[in-house]
């Protein structure tokens, strides 16, 4: 009973690491001594499985509070910079912090590159006199009814040839396909997310410098215009597709973009030729309101193989050129009726 209490007392005093080793090596004394005993290596693990199992519960308690550790920080962590990002405090606080590390790592490079980790696959499709051949025999843009997802893809998206869907807005809401000038109006001037919004390669024949001082000029305009622009910012394009809809007949493999593009015409009778710039496989322009005359021209190395195109989109319709070489660009204008407008959307297939 005293060599019990004085050997309690010696482990008591052991450190941690010590403590280990004595239990070690108690362990391995008593294996050895099972098997001079004639212990099979099956009756030596049945002894042993009370042990194993207490061992088993105390690694999985200790995996346990590691992984609720670890998902409380990333919890912490997106919190905090979701705050950071979202609030404008928080995005001087990561610029400036970014300006003070910069002389440590030049992170500038990462920040103008388009991708974070280069796809080896990937190759960077620059316009040959190859690709001219493609659109050697596409003079005109077919007209047609109730396309199917089938048919468009064997009929237009394998052979690049253009198309109008004269029904391409039978399935939109009415709200869609009754809209004016004043109604886009009302809504981008109650609607937040038009607030305040910077758009991109903006043109017009008024003497207005953005978006917001022409919605809040246009009822008092007495003149014929034009305008057009490119809602460029995210949550603006987004907030624009309350106007328009994903087209019925387009597959599933093809991706609208979310930025598009703005067009605006109103009792103009000069011929303003507005390019829609893009650089997408597909472009597609829908016809809100009136009607406009697209121009398709072939780039300045296909001029020889291609020939430009045009014609009349009417309102309802669809226009879908199919772009995949990079060979076209689009132009339109709309004609001298009383409203005109017209949205391009960006487009992509996999």
């Amino acid at each position: 009973m005293l060599e019990e209490e004085t050997l309690s007392e010696s482990f008591a005093k052991m450190s941690l690491q010590d403590k280990l080793d004595y239990v070690d090596h108690e362990i391995r004394l008593l294996h050895q001594f099972c098997k001079q005993t004639g212990y099979s290596a099956h009756k030596i693990n049945e002894f042993a499985e009370p042990f194993v199992v207490e061992c088993k519960k105390g690694q999985r308690k200790y995996s346990f509070r590691i992984l609720s550790l670890m998902t409380c920080i990333v919890v912490l962590f997106g919190i905090v910079s979701y705050a950071l990002v979202s609030h404008p405090f928080g995005q001087a606080l990561i610029r400036i912090t970014a300006i003070q590390f910069y002389p440590l790592y030049e992170w500038m490079q990462i920040h103008n590159n388009d991708c974070l980790v280069k796809n080896p696959l990937f190759v960077d499709q620059y316009l040959t006199e190859e690709d001219c051949q493609l659109c050697s025999d596409i003079t005109d843009v077919k007209r047609i009814s109730d396309l199917t997802e089938v048919q468009f893809v064997a009929e237009f998206m394998k052979t690049g040839q253009h198309v109008i869907v004269k029904d391409g807005m039978r399935d939109w809401l009415e709200s869609m396909t009754s809209l004016t000038i004043g109604k886009i109006k009302d809504i981008y001037q109650k609607d937040p997310a038009f607030f305040d919004s910077e758009p991109c390669d903006l043109s017009t024949n008024l003497p207005y410098q953005d978006v917001d001082e022409f919605m809040e000029e246009e009822h008092k305009i007495k003149q014929g215009y034009y305008i057009s622009w490119t809602n460029c910012v995210k949550q603006t394009a987004k907030a624009m597709r309350r106007f328009y809809k994903r087209p019925y007949f387009l597959p599933s493999s093809v991706e609208m973009f979310e930025q598009n593009f703005i067009y605006f015409s109103k009792k103009y009778k000069h011929k303003e030729i507005v390019e829609f710039k893009t650089e997408t496989a597909i472009i597609i322009l829908l016809q809100l309101k009136g009607r406009s005359t697209f121009n398709l021209f072939p780039e300045d190395l296909c001029n020889t193989s291609c020939i430009p195109i045009q014609d009349t989109l009417n309102e309802g319709q669809i226009l879908i050129a199919m772009n995949t070489h990079k060979v076209w660009t689009l132009d339109i204008q709309g004609t001298d009726g009383e409203e005109n407008i017209a949205i391009g959307i960006e487009g992509n297939f996999n």
